[in-house]
């Protein structure tokens, strides 16, 4: 508390509690600190009761049975991510709702505020702006249900309600009674929820076949093209064959290439006829090499199959179902039942009681108004010192700092936090920086409460087991253009729910060009100048150009200005919560200033696009967020690298792993006895695989990087131009060697580094190995792919991990 309270005193009375709606509100310190001090005066009991109480202690948060939970009901609509959420708020004390761009966070929280009033409790909607709680009132007053709520906050806010207030209740047309609505929502539920569970699957199914699509045409341009195989089609039909059979066959065919054998004995053949059914010994006239790309081809074919097949039973599932009707159906029970509600305690027409500034810090007041929606540093003020709301809900608590939600969470027994790390936090001065760590040192707090932290941030690690629920179904954007949010920042967790429509490209880049010493406005002004020529009537009907800094907008409006295009320019951080059918980035590089390329930046940009997205770079330097994007759309453009090596082909290779690794001891359990040998480690294998290792530390400081690992990566399958290697060379990628783990970005599919784990005596002691190993390295140098070698007997393994991925960032952005 003392910590808190010190820096809302360094913030200092830099604006006063009348300006909470400009871009900086955390800034009203004045404010916040006469709120912390007059809390401290009067904490007593109520301190014990909030949700802060826990928080400054550390102390976990309850959780219990909800004895209603048959009872929830979705007037807003529903989904399967927030029928879990809902039944997390009513089950705990404090619940973590992650809301990714587009997945219908506004309206879980609308359902939660209807669920809170259907039990009879009170709740305070809070966030760091007023526009994102007046989201919440102008839904509810669109169906004429904003008399319940109290939109408070600032002094203003508090006066414009005031002279506002209804004198009479609102009259309700009720069409059901509870009880048959609850009845009717019971039966429905069950069969609902498998609707949404086989739409969900479709669209998912649908999304997995886009992959394999887009996969496969790589894998023909970079492989088929080369080779002749057509008349092995015909040789062969396999068409009844599974996508097992297949991968098996193939894993046979590579092993025997591998043992260098020239021709197919009688004895491979007669296994292969029993085994695989192979009846045409013609076969065996073409090169293993052929009949394994051969191989690889049909995996494409059949593995295409059996996706159609999945999306037509699935289609079937949902054929004469109603989708949209069957959700209204029980949406609008759900409504009658909310409304219902409403109808027993707010009498129809009936006069209502009114309040005024100095009458409404009351009981009557909350129970006139149980609903009450402010900013997180003005709550405290809307209410009596020693009320404690039933619940609270942060919004956009990823933008919120420690200082005004502890204001909040002084004010409720339960509290929902809602937001998503990986959009924008709070805005905090560099100053701020520096002198809240060293408050933080003083007091010896807790990193978790670092107030360079948001909110959001910072109550995940105070209360590790408060449940968190992704929503994942998400509503907005073309699928291309949230695929690519999608697999980089939240690793292919959404369901993508929108339709590919591919009339126009979603999305657009265009390159302009510049010289070095261009300067970062004249970049900008190139860019610019090169979207406004590509834009149709279409794209200008809805749409927004945005940028990272206030400066390049200006120009911008003086370009479209010029070529008569009227068309609202702002800040990324302005269009949080906001979208357009067309949006237009403006990335603008400057290589001193990482800002440009923060991920959550780039994240929130992306996903304010429906339809398209015109992505405008320079030629010259690109940071390492921007550079995946544009290997992302170039990639999805089907656009020819030159590059001597393959794609990483990691649909065809998850699915083919399991089969090769039959045909030699795996590398997992390789590892396994070697590392669990090593003094002071865990007896758990689990803790001592290095690919628990890559993948803990890849999510935990490089996601941003969206690497991706694959075990056991052949050479062969890696490099696609052999005619640098020399003859020694050349014989050992086309054995049976591969690389222990290989890192490869999701968006591009590129590999970025290859891993190896030596064991000590067995690699010191054996000169073959060596030789082996000595190989590989100088095959990896010619190729340009970074190398990172582990002794089994290592113990700063994650330490080596992390300074090579921070090589290869710093190189990246670099080029």
């Amino acid at each position: 508390m003392q910590y808190l309270t010190k820096i809302a005193k360094v913030i200092g009375n830099k604006k006063s509690e009348k300006d909470e709606d400009s871009e900086y509100p955390a800034q009203s310190g004045g404010f916040l600190l006469g709120q912390y001090q007059k809390m401290r005066m009067h904490q007593g009991d109520i301190l014990k009761d909030s949700i802060l109480a826990k928080y400054l202690s550390g102390e976990q948060p309850k959780s219990f049975d909800d004895p209603q939970e048959d009872e929830i009901i979705f007037p807003f609509g529903l989904n399967l991510s927030q029928e879990k959420a809902l039944k997390r708020v009513f089950s705990h004390q404090v619940s973590i709702i992650e809301g990714p761009p587009g997945t219908g966070k506004t309206q879980t929280i609308l359902n939660i505020v209807s669920n809170i009033l259907l039990r009879g409790k009170t709740v305070a909607v809070v966030s760091n702006n007023n526009s994102a709680v007046d989201n919440i009132y102008e839904k509810f007053d669109a169906l004429g249900l904003s008399f319940f709520m109290a939109k408070l906050g600032n002094q203003d806010n508090r006066k414009k309600f005031f002279d506002a207030q209804l004198k009479k209740y609102p009259s309700f047309d009720i069409k059901t009674d509870d009880q048959h609505g609850y009845e009717s929502l019971k039966s429905k539920v069950s069969s609902l929820r498998e609707i949404l569970q086989v739409h969900n699957d479709l669209a998912q199914a649908i999304h997995s076949m886009e992959e394999l699509r887009l996969e496969r045409t790589y894998f023909a341009n970079e492989v088929i093209k080369s080779l002749e195989i057509d008349h092995l089609r015909s040789l062969l039909d396999l068409s009844r064959y599974s996508v097992e059979e297949i991968l098996s066959l193939l894993a046979e065919i590579e092993k025997i290439e591998a043992d260098g054998v020239k021709n197919v004995t009688l004895f491979i053949k007669i296994k292969f006829f029993i085994k695989f059914r192979i009846t045409s010994f013609s076969l065996y006239n073409y090169s293993l090499k052929q009949i394994a790309i051969f191989l690889k081809e049909q995996f494409y074919v059949i593995k295409t199959k059996e996706l159609e097949e999945k999306i037509s039973t699935l289609e079937k599932k949902l054929s004469g179902i109603d989708f949209e009707n069957v959700l209204n159906e029980y949406k609008d029970i759900s409504m009658e039942i909310f409304k219902s509600m409403l109808s027993q305690k707010y009498k129809s027409g009936e006069q209502r009681k009114e309040f005024d500034k100095d009458s409404f810090r009351c009981d009557d007041f909350m129970e006139e108004y149980p609903v009450l929606l402010s900013t997180t540093h003005s709550l405290r003020e809307c209410k009596k010192d020693d009320y404690l709301f039933d619940y609270l809900i942060i919004d956009e608590a990823s933008q919120v700092d420690l200082v005004a939600g502890g204001l909040a969470l002084s004010c409720a027994k339960n509290a929902v936090i809602v937001g998503d790390l990986k959009q924008l936090p709070p805005v905090i001065e560099g100053q701020m920086v520096e002198k809240a760590k060293e408050l933080l040192y003083f007091f010896s707090i807790e990193a978790s409460y670092d107030y360079q932290k948001s909110l959001l941030e910072s109550i995940s690690r105070v209360f590790p087991h408060a449940p968190k629920t992704l929503l994942r179904e998400h509503y907005r954007c073309h699928p291309k253009i949230i695929d690519f949010c999608n697999k980089k920042f939240y690793n292919g967790e959404l369901i993508i729910l929108t339709k590919n429509c591919e009339e126009t490209s979603p999305i657009v880049l265009i390159e302009a060009q510049s010289d070095r010493k261009t300067e970062s406005n004249k970049c900008n002004m190139h860019q610019i100048c090169s979207i406004s020529k590509h834009l149709s009537d279409a794209d200008i009907s809805d749409a927004a150009c945005i940028s990272p800094f206030k400066a390049h907008n200006q120009q911008s409006r003086e370009v479209f200005k010029g070529d008569n295009i009227e068309i609202e320019v702002n800040t990324v951080h302005k269009y949080q919560g906001r979208e357009k059918d067309t949006i237009i980035l403006s990335t603008v590089v400057d290589q001193e200033n990482s800002f440009v390329d923060d991920p959550r930046l780039l994240n929130v940009a992306i996903s304010r696009a429906k339809k398209r997205l015109y992505v405008a770079v320079s030629d010259r330097g690109q940071n390492q967020n921007i550079k995946d994007l544009v290997e992302y759309i170039k990639y999805n453009h089907f656009e020819v690298i030159e590059s001597k090596l393959h794609s990483i082909f990691d649909i065809l290779f998850k699915s083919y792993c399991p089969h090769s690794n039959k045909h030699r001891i795996s590398l997992l359990d390789k590892y396994k006895a070697r590392w669990a040998q090593q003094a002071g480690r865990s007896k758990y294998s689990s803790e001592n695989l290095m690919y628990d290792l890559i993948q803990e530390t890849l999510s935990e400081q490089f996601s941003s990087l969206a690497l991706d690992v694959s075990l056991n990566y052949p050479l062969r399958w890696l490099i696609k131009n052999k005619e640098i290697l020399e003859e020694e060379e050349l014989r050992f990628v086309n054995s049976f060697s591969h690389v222990d783990f290989l890192l490869y970005s999701k968006v591009s599919k590129r590999a970025a580094l290859a891993i190896e784990v030596d064991g000590v005596s067995y690699h010191r002691n054996n000169p073959q190995q060596k030789k082996r190993d000595e190989l590989k390295n100088r095959i990896l140098e010619k190729y340009q792919i970074p190398l990172l070698r582990f002794c089994t007997n290592d113990f700063e393994e994650k330490e080596k991990l992390i300074k090579k991925l921070k090589e290869i960032k710093s190189q990246t952005d670099q080029r």
